[in-house]
C-alpha cells in the first residue's frame, strides 16, 4: 500500500469516527470543532486524489490539526470511546505524516571517502553565489558564503506551498521549542528547523535522528540520551542533541553562524563533492540535484525532496519572525 493510499484509508477512518461522535455529544462549540474537521478532511481527500508524495504531508496535517481541535473541544462534553477513535486517527495521521519524511528525509553527509561521482553545480546556482569552499569546515573561511548564499536565496516556484507548510508548523510549535532552549540557550529557529529536517516536526521522536522516544536512539549517534531512563520527554532529548553538538555553548547566533551550524548537524559531505548541500538550500535556485541516498553513498544524479533548512530560515526572515 502507498502512502497516499494508506493517507485515504486513515482519513476515511477519522471522518467515521468524527461522525459517531458528532452524533452523541451536543456541546456546541464540539459539534463546531466536528463540522469543521469533517469539512476539512472531505476536502483533504480531495486533494489528495490529485496529489504526489511530494505534497502528501503537506495535505494531511490540515486534517490533523482539525482532529487535534476537536479532541480539545471534547474535554468539555461527554467523555466516551469514541474519543479514543478520534485519538487513535489523530496517533495515525501523524505516522502517515512520519513515513512521508522518513521516505524524503537526508541521511548524514559525513565528510569522509564516499561511493558516488561529484555532481556539477547548475547555472543557476554558480550565477547566484560563489562556488563553495570545498573540504573547508573551517568557518572564518565560510562566512562570507554563508551570508552571500543567504541573499541569493530564492524559493523554486513550484516548491513555495511546501515552504509555507514548514513555516505554519514553525509557528505552531513556537513555545515548546522556546520552553526547550530557553535552558540552553539556543534559539527557538534553531531548534525548530532542525525538528524539522530530523524529524518531520514528529514529537514523539529524538531529535538527534528521529528514533522513537520510548528507547535510546539506535542510528547514528546511538544511545543517546547516555542518562536516564526511556521513554524520554521530547524536551530532555532534544537538549540532549544539542549539547552532543556543542550548541549550547555557542554565542554568535547571527545568520551565517547559523547557517554553519545547521550544516555541521548534517555534515560537510556534499562539499567534498562539490555540491550546494541540499540540507541547506533544497527547493531554492541555489540547489538543483545530487545528494547522498544513504550513508556513504552519493549520487549526483538525485534530487532532494526535503526542503532545506537555510530556505525555511530565510522563509523566517522574509516573513519577519525571526
Amino acid at each position: 500500500m502507498s502512502i497516499i493510499e494508506q493517507s485515504r484509508g486513515e482519513l476515511v477512518a477519522a471522518l467515521n469516527a468524527l461522525l459517531k461522535r458528532r452524533a452523541q455529544t451536543s456541546v456546541p462549540a464540539e459539534r463546531q470543532a466536528i463540522n469543521e474537521a469533517i469539512e476539512t478532511i472531505n476536502s483533504t481527500r480531495a486533494e489528495l486524489n490529485q496529489g504526489e508524495l511530494l505534497a502528501a504531508a503537506n495535505i494531511v496535517v490540515g486534517a490533523a490539526d482539525a482532529l487535534e481541535r476537536v479532541i480539545a473541544a471534547a474535554k468539555t462534553g461527554p467523555f466516551d470511546g469514541t474519543i479514543g477513535a478520534l485519538e487513535h486517527a489523530f496517533q495515525r495521521l501523524q505516522a502517515v505524516q512520519r513515513a512521508v519524511h522518513a521516505q524524503d528525509s537526508l541521511p548524514p553527509a559525513e565528510d569522509d571517502e564516499a561511493e558516488g561521482e561529484p555532481g556539477i553545480f547548475s547555472a543557476a546556482a554558480t550565477s547566484a553565489a560563489p562556488t563553495p569552499v570545498k573540504r573547508s569546515t573551517n568557518y572564518p573561511e565560510l562566512e562570507a558564503e554563508y551570508d552571500a548564499w543567504f541573499k541569493a536565496c530564492k524559493v523554486r516556484p513550484q516548491y513555495q506551498g511546501n515552504v509555507d507548510y514548514y513555516l505554519k508548523r514553525l509557528a505552531k510549535f513556537r513555545a515548546t521549542y522556546q520552553q526547550a532552549g530557553a535552558q540552553i540557550g539556543v534559539p527557538w529557529h534553531f531548534i525548530g528547523i532542525v525538528h524539522a529536517m530530523e524529524a518531520g516536526f514528529d514529537f514523539t521522536t529524538h531529535l538527534h535522528n528521529g528514533d522513537p522516544l520510548t528507547a535510546r536512539t539506535v542510528q547514528v549517534p546511538k544511545g543517546r540520551p547516555e542518562t536516564g531512563n526511556p521513554p524520554f520527554t521530547w524536551a530532555a532529548s532534544a537538549q540532549d542533541a544539542l549539547k552532543l553538538k556543542k550548541l549550547d555553548r555557542e554565542t554568535d547566533w547571527s545568520i551565517p553562524r547559523v547557517l554553519y551550524n545547521l550544516e555541521r548537524y548534517n555534515g560537510f559531505g556534499y562539499r567534498r563533492m562539490g555540491v550546494a548541500t541540499p540540507y541547506l538550500w533544497s527547493f531554492s535556485n541555489l540547489y538543483d540535484k545530487g545528494r547522498y541516498t544513504r550513508d556513504h553513498f552519493y549520487d549526483p544524479n538525485a534530487p532532494s525532496k526535503q526542503c532545506g533548512a537555510g530556505v525555511m530560515l530565510k522563509a523566517l526572515k522574509d516573513k519577519a519572525l525571526i
